[in-house]
């Protein structure tokens, strides 16, 4: 990494841990590993498990058990966002903004992240508005089927009518 592009990381990671600061955490090694190993992957959505191997390669103490913890407190204060693929685990990334939009294809998982975010997450803030909600930091997962799986019949053994929710709660659509 070149001395400019890790400069860039020292002081982004810096502000995640800042941020983590303010909401009443302690800014500790492991955390500033697990922001630095995000910040390093961007654009890509890993497990737990993956994140866990990539900070245990530049520090072999840190264990499963500390990511995890980790990830669940990043997610609770809004620095990470949890991505639901129907894997049976959760996928993690940094939270650049306030809310995150995707549509997630429901046969294969692929992730197709929406263009112009900005004017979709503003037009969800108007809507919501004018019914006098204020939009909270969340990931907002759209379901659908990209245009590699097409009209491919769904696999076998998955639950098409089961509904990703990014709560504490997973729903089911009723038949």
């Amino acid at each position: 990494m070149a001395e400019g592009a890790r400069g860039d990381l020292r002081q982004r990671t810096e502000r995640y841990l800042e941020a983590l600061a303010r909401k009443g955490c302690r800014r500790t090694g492991p955390r500033r590993l697990i922001i630095e190993t995000l910040l390093e992957s961007q654009g890509e959505h890993l497990s737990a498990r993956e994140i866990m191997e990539r900070v245990q390669s530049k520090d072999p103490s840190v264990g499963f058990a500390t990511v995890y913890r980790t990830l669940m407190v990043l997610s609770q204060v809004g620095l990470v966002h949890a991505v639901d693929r129907g894997e049976g685990f959760s996928r993690f990334h940094l939270a650049e903004g306030g809310t995150h939009l995707y549509v997630l294809c429901s046969r294969c998982g692929r992730i197709q992240h929406l263009d112009d975010q900005e004017a979709k997450v503003e037009a969800l803030r108007d809507w919501a508005g004018k019914v006098g909600y204020r939009l909270m930091p969340q990931t907002i997962q759209i379901l659908g089927i990209c245009p590699q799986c097409g009209d491919d019949p769904p696999p076998e053994g998955i639950d098409h009518r089961y509904v990703s929710c990014c709560g504490r709660r997973r729903r089911r659509c009723t038949p």
